[in-house]
């Protein structure tokens, strides 16, 4: 129960954007695992330079925290413009769990014929310490880079 949720349990950021106005609604939602897409991470086209390999943890957390824009399907009720608007989302971590578990999707979904097709490849992850602080809210709100340290987990 309670001492489970209390070393398992983080709280995750979502900040949407309208493309139209700017408006930003911001959610929070409690979690106990993040699920990490090994594809997406691979597929980033727009890799910044020194970027860590594609089937690196690192990358995944950089797609997974990275902002995105929603295609024309997923367009979001802006209570600003009062009707869906094209958007973008980033999410981000508000308070990071005392352990963090993450979840490798290694399965990848065809539209066309349904099919899945396992993704074997061997992901890379630092065996000693893990600086997540580039992918926490304070560090995305600011639009900083990663360097602090204030969220390494050892």
């Amino acid at each position: 129960g309670h001492e489970l949720k209390s070393v398992f349990s983080g709280v995750l950021r979502s900040e949407v954007t309208c493309a139209s106005c700017g408006g930003v609604s911001t959610k929070y939602e409690e979690f106990n695992d993040i699920s990490l897409d090994i594809a997406r991470a691979a597929s980033a086209s727009n890799v910044p330079p020194h970027s860590p390999p594609p089937e690196s943890l690192l990358s995944c957390l950089h797609s997974f925290t990275r902002k995105e824009r929603l295609g024309s399907g997923e367009r979001c009720w802006c209570s600003r413009c009062n009707s869906p608007q094209v958007s973008s989302k980033q999410l981000s971590i508000q308070r990071l769990p005392n352990v963090l578990c993450f979840h490798l999707k290694r399965f990848k979904h065809s539209a066309i014929g349904k099919q899945a097709s396992k993704i074997d490849t061997f992901v890379k992850f630092p065996l000693h310490s893990l600086d997540m602080y580039s992918h926490t809210s304070a560090a995305v709100c600011a639009g900083a880079s990663g360097a602090g340290g204030a969220g390494r987990i050892a």
